[in-house]
């Protein structure tokens, strides 16, 4: 038996600790995770710096175009009401198809969104970004041209 001075600790007696290992997932490894859970911050960022108002606390709408089921594949909504143009809520929304996230410009009414434009779909999450800006400034010049 091994001699183990005061300083020492007795290893022998302790459990070694698990390992636990984790698959990651196809949301964790592209990015996608990360990425939608910073669209909030991020809209709020450029709002901030072009000194417009964006909401993205909002209530998730019974349909988008008359379908039920689609809000169930819902991303994230961010509005924007132009005082100039009163009683139209615009709105960029997110639905996760397979593994893209496709945007759309919509008029949101609170229980309803009705598509106007769809948008350029994001696959590489690394890079969303770029598009996610794209997306708002979208949002932004509908919501100044009455489309």
């Amino acid at each position: 038996m091994k001699r183990i001075n005061k300083y020492q600790k007795d290893r022998s007696r302790t459990p070694s600790p698990r390992k636990t290992y984790h698959n990651a997932t196809w949301e964790e490894e592209s990015g996608f995770l990360s990425f939608i859970t910073g669209v909030r911050a991020e809209a709020k960022k450029f709002a901030e710096t072009l000194g417009f108002e964006l909401d993205t606390d909002l209530p998730q709408p019974r349909t988008i175009d008359g379908d039920p089921g689609m809000p169930r594949a819902l991303g994230f909504i961010v509005t924007r009401r132009n005082a100039l143009l009163p009683g139209r809520t615009y709105c960029l929304y997110s639905l996760i198809k397979g593994r893209a996230l496709h945007g759309y410009i919509g008029l949101y009414t609170g229980e309803n969104i009705r598509t106007l434009r769809e948008l350029t779909p994001i696959t590489e999450y690394k890079k969303g970004l770029t598009v996610l800006y794209d997306w708002l400034m979208g949002l932004l010049k509908a919501s100044c041209d009455k489309i």
